[in-house]
């Protein structure tokens, strides 16, 4: 039996993690590190403000609502690679979900509805941080929904799957090559440890800033198809958009020292592979007829 790699006892196969991708290790620096392992692999993009249904909602009036723009568009998309069709028959074992096309990409692998995608790469985040896996945001799933998982990659030297449960038997859902199927981003984690939550009650000042708020927004609403007046010309209020408080001279949120933002500010992969032809891709499993634990 061969020694373990990591194990210390074993000091000439010592596995060196500093030395997979040391940029990880490097406090001046914030990286996410995607490792190709198959040819080819599915490709991965900044994710996108734009939505279908956005663009067609009356004057594509969804746009207006900056926190549902920023959400679309914070973080990356991974790609489906090919067309893919899956249909599930209500049982719960693994051989109840068919899955048509994918070539390893896409199975039935744990059973109880659910399909996974199984990706290509290896991803890494600088040390402290996970990778937040999740469906693509303000992007519905007609029969299926993604599942969310946060997941330790500043160590990890291994994939994660991307799993949707299926919602609706005994119909087809379809994802087009070229389709977002997962939607990552980036998270400290212990940033949720590092918050107080507190209830309170709202205090004298900050109950007339909202009364100030809502009368404003009130007689916006009430005049804002009425001719002449200035919410007809504007046509919707930009309070939040304009980052700016609803008061006579429009006080904006940055003279307090708040940071106001429009864009999400993600930047595409920095593409430094030397060849992007790496291992042939493997054989397709053996399919499964008995459901399994979930597991990474």
């Amino acid at each position: 039996m061969s020694k373990c790699p990591f194990h210390n006892s074993n000091p000439e196969n010592t596995f060196d993690i500093s030395k997979y991708d040391p940029e990880i290790f490097d406090e001046s620096r914030k990286v996410l590190i995607a490792n190709q392992i198959y040819s080819p692999s599915e490709e991965i993009v900044t994710a996108s403000s734009r939505r279908e249904w956005m663009d067609s909602t009356h004057g594509s009036f969804a746009y207006r609502c900056l926190p549902l723009k920023m959400a679309n568009e914070l973080g990356w998309h991974i790609l489906c690679p090919y067309d893919i069709s899956v249909r599930w028959n209500g049982g719960p074992e693994v051989s109840d979900v068919e899955v048509v096309g994918g070539q390893n990409v896409c199975s039935s692998h744990f059973g109880s509805g659910t399909f996974t995608f199984n990706f290509r790469t290896i991803f890494r985040t600088s040390k402290g941080h996970c990778l937040y896996a999740k469906g693509p945001t303000n992007l519905p799933k007609q029969h299926a929904h993604a599942l969310e998982g946060l997941i330790e990659t500043d160590w990890l030297t291994f994939t994660f799957t991307m799993n949707w449960k299926i919602t609706t038997p005994n119909e087809w859902i379809h994802f087009k090559r070229g389709e977002p199927v997962c939607h990552i981003f980036p998270y400290p984690k212990n940033y949720i440890e590092e918050f107080e939550p507190i209830r309170k009650e709202l205090t004298k000042e900050g109950l007339e800033m909202f009364e100030y708020y809502s009368k404003s927004r009130n007689h916006f609403n009430e005049t804002h198809n009425t001719p002449g007046t200035t919410a007809y010309k504007e046509k919707w209020q930009k309070h939040y958009f304009r980052g700016e408080y609803p008061d006579e001279v429009r006080t904006k949120a940055v003279k307090f020292g708040f940071e106001h933002k429009l864009k999400s500010g993600t930047k595409p992969f920095d593409d430094q592979r030397e060849s992007k032809e790496v291992y042939p891709e493997p054989p397709p499993a053996p399919p499964k007829k008995k459901s399994i634990l979930f597991t990474t």
